[in-house]
């Protein structure tokens, strides 16, 4: 009789998972999701303000943290990020380079795992859109853009507390990711932590490699073989696309040949070395690979071809002047030549928690703290505009009563 209900519970549950593949949970309609018109030809109007009286309180509120100019010419996942209003609710719509969709039972399991998948630091899968012209990726909307956004605003000043703050959240969204059936995200980079109402990071573009195959596989395929055989005169033939890469570990630059599939969706490895390379950019400030005047083409030749001999290419340690040596240490074991030199993310956990000394055990106490030096900083940045305005008008001043002289 156990034998027998055994054998019962498994059939029971093999019917259950197939009945929730086939029910397509996943699944939009393009047709329920109301775009931002703002941003397509021919708007409708009574539509885009509709969407803009949605959309503004978080804009105002992320232009007030980031920036004491609202004018300023910051890039705004708000402005940069295809929107739409879906169910109540306003979502980002992500489009896909695929002509059609041939839905398997291989990316029907893919789908229903992402949408599944829920973390405080995943950026959440809202369903996908399937029916050619409109095939996209439906995820939650962030409304402070990305951590690439944030380090290329110069307003923003990055204490050891606020680092400390987002470096927590990457390492845990990819423990939790490592540790979930995706396994790997393959694309991690700052412009792929985005960055939430609540100063959160959620990290964005992982797993869908089934849904996303030919859109992403074709891309990396074209740069990575190119810099096998590319010659120096050529570099600005991939200039556009090799920025990107500046975040990929050097074996899945050189593994298009050899290995195709593990190039486009990565290792967990590679994910310890992109790991490496964003947690330089925070404490660095000066891009992936610091202040080198070197174009991003030829920091990829660099590192996927090593001479001889010699140190790999990495970035400049040494323009971490005011970093602590464990930050050090850990960026080189997690930029490693060799990926088995590599550790993962609980070991990276535990080498960088003296990061969060002086930090309050309550997540919510941190935000607040984190908040009140935003708003002190965010003072002074406006009693330094204001100083620089009064200096402007009184050259101005100056100026028109050179020229009233001269006239006279």
């Amino acid at each position: 009789m156990l034998f027998l209900a055994v054998v019962l519970l498994v059939l029971y549950r093999n019917w259950r998972y197939e009945q929730e593949l086939d029910s397509l949970l996943w699944k939009v309609d393009y047709r329920d999701i109301q775009i931002n018109e703002d941003q397509q030809p021919h708007s409708n109007a009574s539509l885009s303000t509709k969407i803009t009286r949605a959309i503004q309180p978080l804009i105002r509120t992320s232009q007030v943290s980031l920036s004491s100019n609202p004018d300023a010419d910051f890039r705004y996942s708000t402005i940069y990020t295809q929107i739409g209003i879906y169910k109540g609710r306003i979502f980002a719509i992500k489009k896909v380079g695929k002509k059609s969709v041939d839905i398997t039972r291989d990316m029907k399991k893919e789908l229903k795992m992402m949408r599944d998948l829920r973390h405080d630091n995943l950026n959440a899968f809202i369903g996908a859109c399937t029916d050619p012209p409109n095939i996209c990726v439906v995820t939650e909307y962030c409304p402070r853009g990305s951590l690439k956004d944030i380090l290329e605003n110069e307003d923003v000043k990055l204490d050891n507390m606020f680092i400390a703050s987002l470096v927590g959240d990457i390492i845990r969204g990819m423990t939790y990711l490592h540790d979930s059936p995706v396994r790997v995200h393959g694309n991690l980079k700052t412009s792929n932590c985005l960055v939430d109402s609540r100063w959160v990071v959620k990290l964005a573009d992982f797993g869908l490699h089934q849904f996303k195959r030919e859109d992403y596989s074709s891309s990396c395929a074209l740069t990575c073989g190119l810099l096998q055989t590319i010659e120096p005169h050529q570099l600005q033939q991939v200039a556009s696309k090799c920025e990107a890469l500046l975040y990929r570990a050097p074996e899945l630059l050189r593994a298009n040949q050899l290995d195709p599939l593990c190039a486009v969706t990565g290792t967990q490895k590679g994910d310890v070395y992109s790991f490496a390379i964003i947690l330089y950019e925070l404490h660095a400030r000066h891009g992936p690979f610091g202040d080198a005047d070197i174009p991003p083409t030829e920091i990829l030749l660099r590192v996927v071809r090593p001479e001889p001999g010699q140190v790999p290419f990495r970035p400049q340690l040494e323009l971490l002047e005011n970093s602590f040596d464990f930050v050090r240490d850990c960026l080189v074991e997690c930029w490693a030549e060799n990926p088995e030199d590599r550790p993962d993310f609980k070991t990276i956990r535990a080498k960088l928690r003296p990061l969060r000394k002086g930090m309050k055990p309550n997540i919510f106490d941190n935000m607040m703290a984190m908040m009140e030096k935003y708003a002190n900083n965010l003072e002074a940045l406006v009693d330094e505009r204001t100083d620089q305005l009064v200096e402007e008008k009184k050259k101005t001043g100056a100026t028109v009563r050179d020229a009233a002289t001269l006239c006279g």
